[in-house]
């Protein structure tokens, strides 16, 4: 199996960012399990990074199973983002000083797309100890990281997520622990990853998917989790 992760540069004051550390420490790790992972490095810079996460996609000889974004966000837990959000606003400047004071990434598009990997069966195969490391998400935030994911899950074919790692400045878990977890939950998907599954977007879409499908109670669990982030 070959899969994709991408992972970002410092920007603002920090002088790193806790995705591409945690991003070189996955590649060994999930080198044991049979999955090669393929490392594409991005600038955090509006649009531009998703240009250059397609062009990596492009340049590969082999086929790729999914891809996985990595950035960073928070002091304490992964984040599993369920969907991209169709909007830019930025608090400071991207890697090219550009600010983005609130505006769609396509315009006339949809408000919202969700993951397209199956990310509670992935989170419902984790021991209840590795669940406590995991947050579920239903906003990557408005900047360079959600920007990224909009437009994968707007363009790309491939099965497609993003993950944001506590930040490298404050985290209350080690790059080690970090990682650990990640190629647990990145593993889980990859035994999924053919499933072709696309996320709820919406909080009418996770009630819908609550009403009418046959869920594992983990996976009711994590649903009702995310209808609590709307």
């Amino acid at each position: 199996m070959n899969i994709v992760v991408s992972h970002f540069d410092a920007f603002g004051s920090s002088t790193e960012n806790n995705s591409e550390y945690v991003a070189q420490e996955l590649k060994p790790l999930l080198a044991k399990e049979g999955i090669n992972v393929i490392l594409c490095p991005l600038r955090t810079v509006f649009d531009k990074a998703f240009y250059s996460l397609e062009d990596c996609l492009n340049s590969q000889t082999e086929p790729i199973d999914f891809v996985i974004s990595l950035g960073e966000a928070n002091c304490e837990k992964i984040n599993i983002e369920t969907r991209g959000i169709n909007y830019d606003k930025s608090f400071g400047p991207d890697n090219d000083g550009v600010n983005r004071s609130g505006q769609e990434i396509y315009p006339g598009e949809a408000y919202a797309l969700g993951s397209k990997l199956s990310l509670s069966k992935a989170y419902c195969a984790l021991t209840d100890k590795e669940k406590k490391k995991f947050y579920i998400s239903a906003s990557a935030g408005s900047f360079v990281c959600n920007n990224t994911m909009y437009h994968s899950l707007f363009k790309l074919e491939h099965p497609y997520s993003f993950i944001h790692v506590p930040k490298a400045n404050c985290s209350k878990l080690s790059v080690s622990e970090i990682s650990t977890s990640l190629s647990k939950y990145i593993l889980e998907l990859s035994k999924h990853s053919h499933l072709g599954v696309t996320q709820p977007a919406s909080k009418s879409e996770v009630k819908s998917l609550l009403e009418n499908q046959d869920l594992s109670s983990c996976e009711r669990g994590f649903y009702r989790i995310l209808k609590g982030e709307y």
